[in-house]
């Protein structure tokens, strides 16, 4: 089976666990590619027998898995099983030989043992998904909040070009981003987030943005200034209209907007302009 990506899910062979997981909680599988949310944590605590016995738990990939969607749903997670998923989630039990991708790997890993240790039945919580591709680009990165602020404080500036602050209970922009003018992708997937400032546009570098699962409900008149954007995901949020200023964004490659009140025929209007 092939793996495309180093993070947890990028492989078919999880995927495949995936599957029969959703599929054991009576979910169908097309439905919750679209949303994941549509598994519960009842159903899934429901069907944890039926799951275990279906997965093979000598599998890195399935306690993985069995791991990623117990922090989805909030589930409870019961020591042995999650003792086994931190454990399989060492680089020692990777098939893969990820070469120029290992220590994306690693910082991959890492982040899902740390959420697994900590994980508290009742909580959600999500995985961070990484802009760059190639391990050089490392040293241009700002992961996690705490390196943020390392990296602010010594005013690496002219040197951080993507910024990575997922699943950080962000409550509202920190506007420290601002100062990193060169930054090229922002990632703030899976924080509480319902607002932009209007200065945002003013990272005329910016090529990716990922605001993926937060609480937009709008964005800025001055957003289609970010003339370089290539890739937008707005997904899961509540953004009921865009701004006219969006038209402007014609280096505009990627949009996301799904699982959003966003009216229809915005949307189409969206696909006519860009596609």
């Amino acid at each position: 089976m092939a793996t495309f990506h180093p993070s947890i899910m990028g492989s078919d062979e999880a995927y495949d666990c995936e599957y029969q997981i959703v599929t054991a909680c009576g979910i169908n599988y097309r439905r919750y590619l679209l949303d994941n949310r549509i598994l519960k944590k009842i159903e899934f605590e429901k069907n944890f027998e039926k799951i275990i016995h279906l997965l093979d738990l000598r599998n890195p990939v399935a306690c993985q898995v069995l791991g990623v969607i117990t922090l989805r749903t909030g589930s409870y997670f019961p020591e042995h099983y999650k003792n086994l998923a931190i454990k399989f989630s060492e680089l020692k039990y990777d098939k893969t030989v990820w070469k120029n991708r290992i220590n994306i790997r690693k910082i991959y890993l890492r982040d899902f043992r740390e959420k697994v240790r900590n994980h508290i039945a009742g909580k959600k919580s999500h995985l961070i998904h990484l802009q760059i591709n190639h391990d050089n680009e490392l040293k241009f990165a700002s992961i996690g909040f705490t390196h943020f602020i390392d990296l602010f404080n010594k005013k690496a500036f002219n040197r951080i070009k993507h910024i990575n602050l997922d699943s950080c209970n962000l409550s509202s922009f920190p506007t420290n981003i601002l100062s990193f003018q060169l930054l090229e992708s922002l990632s703030l997937n899976n924080n509480y987030l319902d607002q932009l400032p209007s200065e945002l546009a003013t990272l005329h570098y910016l090529k990716s943005l990922s605001i993926r699962n937060n609480s937009l409900q709008s964005l800025p008149d001055t957003f289609g200034d970010l003339h370089n954007l290539e890739f937008l995901d707005l997904t899961k949020n509540n953004l009921i209209e865009l701004p006219n200023s969006f038209s402007k964004l014609h280096s505009l490659k990627k949009l996301y907007l799904a699982n959003n009140p966003v009216k229809n025929d915005i949307t189409l209007t969206i696909k006519k302009d860009f596609f």
